[in-house]
């Protein structure tokens, strides 16, 4: 963000007819979570390496989160309209922007910043839509 918002800036300053906005997105439908298909041999895992019980929740996690999560198209929307009517900010969930409530804190208070995962410390869970959330921990 920051140098998409450096950017921003540079550009407000020098009025070159650029706009730039900024895309935040939640968890959008997509096939990401299948990237290695897409990576080359050299990068990939190994194959033999099984994920731990922990591994393999979070990974359901993703996977579960992806699925259920908003149509590109209507990402694709959100992007237009915000281009079209000179916006920075694009946020595709409100629900992850209020997450940065505590980051915030811990900066204007001074603190350490607080590890965050993808499960809290109940039991792990395949996640509800709309229920995707990170935890601090």
């Amino acid at each position: 963000m920051g140098i998409t918002l450096g950017l921003y800036h540079q550009m407000q300053a020098t009025n070159p007819g650029v706009g730039v906005s900024c895309l935040c997105p939640g968890w959008v439908n997509t096939d990401i979570a299948k990237s290695e298909r897409n990576r080359p041999e050299w990068a990939a895992g190994n194959a033999l390496e099984e994920r731990s019980d922990e591994q393999e929740a979070r990974w359901q996690f993703v996977v579960d989160a992806l699925a259920s999560g908003m149509p590109p198209a209507e990402v694709a929307d959100m992007v237009h309209d915000a281009v079209v009517s000179d916006t920075f900010w694009i946020f595709t969930d409100m629900g992850m922007v209020s997450m940065l409530d505590a980051k915030h804190k811990s900066i204007t208070e001074n603190r350490n910043p607080a590890a965050f995962g993808l499960f809290g410390s109940a039991s792990h869970r395949t996640p509800a839509a709309n229920d995707f959330t990170l935890t601090e921990r």
